[in-house]
């Protein structure tokens, strides 16, 4: 229950990219499908700081932001 839908992925994603958002702050990463969505969404030049306490979880994370391609849009602070 600690992450989002693909559905709710789709429209958070929508948000960053009709907004033209360049920077962001999660504050909760858990396994990083949320800070996915906004990277892929955003442009070239933004930026995600996201925060979370559970190092773990966010290996998760890691992992399929570099699968994606958007690791460089995301600083992750534990």
């Amino acid at each position: 229950n600690m992450q989002i839908t693909p559905l709710q992925g789709q429209f958070l994603g929508f948000l960053v990219k009709i907004t033209q958002t360049k920077k962001i702050l999660e504050i909760g990463t858990y396994t990083g499908y949320s800070s996915l969505v906004m990277a892929l969404n955003l442009p070239k030049d933004g930026q995600i700081i996201t925060c979370d306490r559970n190092k773990e979880w966010t290996k998760v994370a890691q992992k399929y932001w570099d699968l994606a391609g958007v690791s460089q849009r995301i600083i992750l602070r534990l």
